[in-house]
């Protein structure tokens, strides 16, 4: 996991995702990302970096910035430059999404549960949630 801190972009698998957010024109990659975390399979925690990446848009969207950095710019800049309506569904598919990328057995989570930073990071996806 190439990754230097717990925030949900500090990553270079959702700084990737966030350049390919890029080229999108609606939310439909959102929801496909998060789409990804709702189906029957585990992910690959590469894939849960991205479903974070996705749920943090979400929140941006729904006016949570959060913390803005070079991490974040390419979403805070597309964000910024398009006009997206969020519906219900898509909050409700972000909120499902955190809680199975929070959950002990993903991909993901069991990556994180060997850092000491493990609890900041579980707090950062109940923050995001919330």
């Amino acid at each position: 996991m190439s990754a230097w801190g717990h925030g949900f972009f500090e990553n270079d698998n959702a700084g990737d995702w966030a350049y390919r957010l890029d080229c999108s024109r609606d939310l439909h990659f959102v929801e496909e990302t998060l789409d990804r975390a709702l189906g029957p399979q585990r992910l690959a925690f590469w894939e849960g970096e991205e479903v974070l990446a996705a749920a943090e848009t979400v929140a941006r969207l729904k006016g949570n910035w959060g913390r803005c950095d070079s991490a974040t710019r390419p979403v805070d800049d597309w964000i910024k430059n398009t006009s997206h309506l969020l519906t219900p569904a898509l909050i409700e598919k972000a909120a499902a999404a955190l809680e199975r990328i929070a959950a002990d057995s993903s991909s993901l989570s069991l990556v994180w549960e060997g850092s000491r930073l493990h609890e900041e990071w579980l707090n950062n996806i109940a923050d995001l949630r919330a």
